[in-house]
Formats: structure tokens, sequence, C-alpha cells
């Protein structure tokens, strides 16, 4: 009688790691805010541009300020913030004329590109960030 209880007390960690697993998978994929390929509710696809700047804001230089909005691409989220930064820095490195390590993020988004089962496979990562002069 004990085997048997304790044979499904195991079953029953594995099911509950199981279910833990896939909620913080679908924790993580709430992360992502877009993705660039929604079914439509006739079942086909639709694109959003991940080449367009995706903030309402306009981040413009200014007397105070200067201003950049880059994007970095890559297949892991991590490096595309990474790649973000490093543009955007490099875009007010070349406004300023001085090399730019303090800059600060004042917007992000991350866009998600996906295949046709739904599964993303790179990631758009888009900042805003600024810098006082």
């Amino acid at each position: 009688m004990n085997e048997n209880l304790s044979n499904k007390m195991g079953k029953a960690k594995i099911y509950t790691a199981a279910a833990l697993a896939t909620l913080g998978s679908m924790f993580l994929s709430m992360d992502v805010q877009a993705k660039s390929h929604d079914k439509t509710p006739q079942g086909t696809e639709s694109k959003i541009d991940v080449t367009k700047n995706p903030f309402k804001m306009e981040y413009k230089s200014d007397s105070s300020f200067y201003r950049a909005v880059k994007s970095g691409e890559s297949s892991d989220m991590s490096t595309a913030k990474k790649m973000a930064i490093f543009n955007a820095n490099h875009e007010i490195s070349n406004q300023s004329g001085a090399v730019v390590s303090d800059s600060k993020i004042i917007e992000e988004k991350c866009l998600g590109t996906t295949d046709a089962s739904g599964n993303i496979t790179s990631y758009t990562y888009w900042v805003a960030v600024e810098v006082a002069k």
C-alpha cells in the first residue's frame, strides 16, 4: 500500500513540475509585447512592421538631453536588448561627439517574430535612451 502511495506522490510531483514549467513559459511569453505574425479571424497572417519606431512619443534631442531611438535583433532577447542599447549609445555619440556609457533607458519594447507554428524565432528590441547635455 505504501509503495502505491509513494508512486502516486512521485507522479504528482512530476505533474506539478510540468505545470509550473508551463506556467513559467506562459509568463515569459507574455513579456514579449507583440508578435510580428498574428492570426486574424479569417485564418490569414498579418505582419507588424518591426522596422518602424513602435513608440507613441517621438524622442528627439533638445537643449537639455541627447536622445536616440534604436533597435537590435537577435534570436536571444537579452542580446537583442544589448544591441539596441549599443546602437542608441552609438547614435548619441555621433550627436555629441563623445563616447557615451551612462545613457538612461526612457522607454523599451520587445517584438517577437514567430514562425507558422507560433514559436518565437527572433526578437526585435527597441530602446529610447537619453543622456544629459
